[in-house]
């Protein structure tokens, strides 16, 4: 199975603690709480704290940025085997330097088939000023099946536009306060050397967080997805075929035949020693042992 993203909700608001819409996560299902925040004034620094809590998960901090002095980026996980419907709770809580907060955004969301015990590679954070795009080069190279999650703010309200190293968007809130812009987005194909981002127009503060998300293990497999029998009369290309795809056929003893196989694999399955084996059952009789065609 592949990795799914569902965003189960989103939105923001000024209050401090500010609970989210319910939600109810999946049992030892990773989530992502994206969160952009602002203060009124002053310098945000590291001791300046956002504390997450809610529906009976274990939040962990993935990467943070503090960007434009007055704002944060931050991304967190929660996962649990018992989680709990209700609401997540958002605190910030300023380090003594006067700060109040002027408004949070976030979004949360669902990761079916993501690895439940090390889901993420290393944060990567950029930030800038006076720019049209925010690109983040995320200095590792994803597996197969994994995917290039992404988060970031604008200081202005411009509509933005994913980068071609993103293809889907989870969320998109944008008004007049605050990180005024908020944006999550993910690649699900990402390439050996991910740099994704944001572009729009006009001239504002950016800050930007992205990492990889690791298929679980257990979601790589390997499935046959048909076969189909052709005859013995050409090539690879020209020879015929004898019936429909995944349609058993009758042939008569000593006939020759070919048979194509395909299999699937999903995620980043371990290699596998493939072969073609087949049984005899005479008539009226039962299935002789497995054989392998040489």
């Amino acid at each position: 199975m592949a990795i799914t993203i569902t965003n189960l909700t989103s939105g923001y608001g000024t209050n401090n603690p500010q609970s989210t819409s319910s939600i109810s996560p999946t049992a030892n299902v990773p989530v992502i709480l994206s969160v952009g925040l602002s203060v009124n004034s002053g310098t945000m620094i590291a001791d300046d704290n956002i504390t997450i809590s809610g529906c009976n998960l274990t939040w962990t901090l993935i990467a943070r940025l503090e960007w434009g002095t007055r704002r944060i980026v931050a991304v967190y996980k929660g996962v649990g085997a018992s989680p709990s419907s209700g609401a997540v709770s958002i605190e910030f809580t300023d380090s003594g330097a006067g700060k109040i907060l002027e408004q949070f955004k976030w979004s949360i969301d669902e990761l079916t088939g993501a690895d439940s015990t090390t889901p993420f590679g290393t944060g990567y954070a950029a930030a800038g000023a006076a720019a049209e795009a925010s690109p983040v080069t995320v200095s590792e190279a994803p597996d197969a099946g994994d995917f290039v999650f992404f988060a970031g703010g604008l200081e202005y309200n411009y509509a933005a536009s994913l980068n071609s190293e993103l293809d889907t968007q989870l969320v998109q809130i944008g008004d007049a306060t605050g990180c005024r812009r908020f944006v999550t987005a993910y690649d699900s194909a990402p390439d050996s050397s991910p740099v994704p981002g944001l572009t729009w127009t006009g001239s504002c503060l950016w800050g930007s967080l992205a990492f990889i998300i690791n298929v679980s293990s257990a979601s790589a497999t390997i499935e046959q997805e048909g076969f189909r029998f052709r005859n013995d009369d050409g090539s690879e290309s020209a020879a015929t075929w004898k019936a429909s795809q995944d349609t058993n056929i009758t042939l008569a003893a000593d006939t020759a035949a070919r048979i194509r196989m395909l299999l699937n694999a999903t995620g980043d399955p371990a290699s596998i020693g493939a072969q073609l084996e087949y049984r005899y059952k005479p008539s009226g009789g039962a299935f002789g042992s497995w054989a392998k065609v040489n």
